[in-house]
């Protein structure tokens, strides 16, 4: 999975999640809904063929979206 299949808001929540964020928080730092952050979280993992954020964790690291 490329980087260019997300949108630069699904890059940014992948960070923050990364980072070990929940989505109430990532609601708030980003000033959207906790029901926006779960579609976006929701759309990250079926993009990244995975079912868990651990996993995502891993593709984001393979991939460079996280350091």
């Amino acid at each position: 999975m490329s980087d260019n299949q997300l949108s630069q808001r699904e890059l940014e929540i992948v960070k923050l999640i990364c980072n070990g964020h929940s989505n109430a928080q990532i609601a708030k730092l980003l000033g959207i809904s906790t029901s926006t952050v779960r579609t976006h979280h929701k759309n990250i993992l079926k993009k990244a063929d995975v079912k868990k954020a651990i996993l995502l964790v891993r593709i984001a690291l393979r991939n460079g979206w996280i350091v």
